[in-house]
């Protein structure tokens, strides 16, 4: 049966609000209309179902699903069903998709997840929380009723501007949605076996048809205070491709796009009796005003922020606030409102009127212990505590080597977390300095100047997509411009930039090619399965093989690569020298590029090492030079010590320069002397307590040491 569809439209300008009768005229957050392009052939679309349901479970005002069944994995075979519409196809043209599942969240490009409007898996949930924060300057609300004897609904449409709409074109968009549709679904019983009755697989939020058409109904006018009102009756077909249609398992999307994109509110509702105001995420107030996110703090000096809050609620409401951080225990936080004072980690109710900006300050006190401090300030309505929203800034204080994780979304849509292995490579390199943040905040730390502590940079990439944003490409190259180090590692970095199938941009492949100093020849396979120092490399030619496993569930792409303008091979694939697996830099910066993820070198001794290495070659506690230290460790005694450290094995025939580094890489002692008898004897009594590197040059040889006081 054909769908029927009859509209009759009342469009009004007026800025009367007693000609508003459903919606609300509360300003509302973006709702995140989370559009999945799936199909019953696809093996880890289960798992987008899952992860989608996951996120609407944790956010059920603000998240609309709508799976879309398009493009070869939803072609059906023999008497298998068609789950497609004659929408699909257009729509997920439009997202630039290269995979399946992908997904769009409120069909907004997020530039520091994808360049292209498509988003892998693992992204929707950070693209979510990421559009929760951007004010809508529609609300749309609607009411239905159903006639079951003709399977008519009638569906009264109300969306309110409480701001002028950036782009004018407008649309309304009303999608029939029904849950509960029974079919196959490869990898179903792996990825969610949750959604078998009866041996069939349950596809919910299924888009079955386009009540407004493939892009939506025009709205006229799209100022302040403009109403704009429509009513539709749409008959529900018996089936659509020859499969039924339950009108009990149905529902209705409807959300606002600007043009074909950027969908700016969304709601949820029943076919039968049910009315919904668009309350999905009220703006109760606002932060504004921010001087910066993220300051470079020092110990014991204050960081100030400056910011404003504004109530968006008529009268004087009281308005729950309470800061919250994850910075050491031996910082200091607070936040000052009209002048008063409050502490961190409590929660506290102020009274603020409407009408005005409050200005505001968060003050942060580092501690002695290094840190990126993130300070998170989150404001809720007392008499509807159920939407809350926030402000975060951030602290740098003592912090000379970052670890940085990529926002990309991993290539299976899973989540991996490999922060904790950098971390320990820094730990065991003896540095206590150090912390880790997402490359999001690295970017604008960069961009605030806040990092000016920070000597080096160990870009934790993995296997994420993209690899970077341009942005995040632009901070890396002003950091190296600049003279800070960088260490990157990843499998895939080189295919996602340089392969026309990945999100490589002239920022991004400007960073490979000048400054990971890198030309990408291959994807590289399971057989690239051990990593081999190439021997007569300075820093790295006396590591360990290690084998590389298989960290992403049989995809493995360790990449292949050859160094250019300046750079040499440090890694190779199984000893192959035409299968270059790592280079190094050194010019006005240094630089480390693998074309594996630490997190797949098996040997922990091995990508500890590769840390430590970096990590004291980044600090010029090592040099190419000095290197000889990793074929012979000097003999100091007694170590640990207290005062006098003694050293032999020396040749008495040469003068040594003598420096004793902390383990934030800095000089803190140094002398020349020439051994007596082949000894020579240090006194470290004046040196805090701590670990410390030794090293001792003549003119034949380097030597060096980890020394305890």
């Amino acid at each position: 049966m054909k769908k029927l569809l009859f509209t009759s439209t009342l469009l009004s300008f007026t800025i009367w609000l007693s000609a508003q009768s459903i919606v609300s005229t509360s300003p509302q957050h973006v709702s995140a209309v989370l559009e999945e392009y799936t199909g019953m052939h696809c093996t880890f679309c289960p798992d987008g179902h899952k992860i989608a349901s996951e996120i609407k479970s944790d956010y059920p005002n603000q998240v609309v699903l709508v799976n879309v069944h398009a493009g070869s994995y939803a072609v059906p075979s023999g008497n298998e069903p068609d789950f497609r519409t004659p929408y699909g196809t257009a729509l997920a043209n439009q997202t630039n998709l290269s995979g399946y599942p992908s997904g769009t969240v409120s069909r907004h490009v997020f530039s520091d997840l994808s360049s292209v409007m498509a988003l892998n898996r693992s992204a929707w949930r950070t693209a979510a929380e990421t559009i929760f924060n951007e004010v809508s300057p529609v609300t749309v609300g609607a009411s239905t009723t159903y006639d079951a004897a003709t399977r008519t609904i009638t569906i009264d449409v109300e969306a309110y501007y409480t701001e002028d709409a950036v782009n004018p074109t407008n649309r309304i968009n009303i999608a029939l949605l029904e849950d509960s549709v029974p079919g196959p679904q490869t990898g179903g019983t792996t990825y969610n076996p949750t959604n078998f009755v009866n041996g069939q697989y349950m596809h919910n939020h299924m888009l079955r048809d386009l009540v407004t058409g493939q892009w939506g109904d025009i709205i006229s006018t799209t100022t302040k205070r403009c109403l704009h009102t429509n009513t539709y009756s749409y008959v529900i077909p018996n089936d659509i491709n020859g499969i039924a249609i339950d009108p009990a398992q149905c529902h209705l999307a409807i959300y606002v796009t600007e043009g074909q994109t950027e969908v700016k509110h969304g709601i949820l509702l029943g076919i039968d009796g049910d009315t919904h105001n668009g309350n999905t995420s009220p703006i109760y107030g606002v932060y504004d005003n921010l001087n910066q996110s993220v300051l470079d703090g020092t110990p014991a000096n204050n960081s100030n922020f400056t910011l404003n809050f504004s109530s968006n609620v008529t009268g004087s409401n009281d308005f729950v606030f309470e800061l919250t951080s994850d910075a050491p225990s031996n910082w200091a936080a607070d936040f000052e409102i009209n002048q008063t004072v409050y502490s961190s980690g409590q929660q506290h109710t102020v009274s603020i009127a409407s009408g005005s900006a409050i200005p505001m300050n968060i003050k942060v006190t580092p501690g002695n212990s290094a840190a990126l401090g993130e300070f998170t300030l989150t404001a809720k309505l007392a008499s509807d505590p159920n939407f809350s929203f926030s402000q975060k800034v951030y602290v740098v204080s003592g912090v000379t080597e970052l670890v940085v994780n990529s926002t990309g979304g991993f290539g299976n849509g899973q989540v991996y977390n490999w922060e904790q292995l950098y971390l320990d490579g820094l730990s065991n390199a003896g540095n206590t300095s150090h912390d880790a943040t997402t490359a999001l905040v690295m970017a604008e730390a960069l961009d605030a100047g806040a990092l000016s502590g920070v000597r080096n940079l160990y870009m934790n990439v993995g296997w994420t997509f993209p690899s970077f944003s341009d942005n995040q490409a632009d901070a890396l190259i002003d950091f190296m411009d600049n003279g800070g180090n960088v260490f990157v590692a990843g499998q895939d970095i080189g295919w996602d930039i340089n392969d026309p199938s990945g999100n490589g941009t002239n920022a991004t492949k400007n960073l490979y090619t000048n400054y990971l100093h890198a030309d990408y020849k291959a994807d590289g396979n399971a057989a690239n399965n051990q990593l081999t120092p190439v021997s007569t490399d300075g820093i790295f030619g006396n590591t360990a093989n290690s084998t590389i496993v298989d960290a992403y569930g049989g995809n493995i792409y360790p990449d292949e690569m050859d160094p250019l303008n300046g750079a040499e091979a440090i890694f190779n694939y199984k000893g192959d020298a035409s299968k270059v697996a790592g280079v190094r830099y050194l010019g006005g910066y240094k630089m480390v590029f693998l074309g594996v993820g630490i997190e797949m070198i098996q040997d922990v001794a091995v990508k500890d090492e590769i840390l430590e290495l970096s990590y004291k070659w980044f600090n010029d506690i090592i040099s190419v030079d000095e290197f000889d230290l990793a074929m012979r460790k000097l003999s100091a005694f007694p170590n640990p010590t207290a005062d006098v450290l003694s050293i032999d094995q020396l040749d008495s025939k040469q003068a040594y320069q003598i420096s004793i580094y902390n383990i934030s890489g800095q000089k803190v002692w140094g002398d020349t002397r020439t051994p007596e008898d082949g000894k020579v004897s240090v006194d470290i009594n004046n040196l805090p307590t701590g670990v410390y590197s030794i090293s001792l040059r003549s003119e034949k040889e380097t030597v060096s040491s980890e020394i305890v006081k």
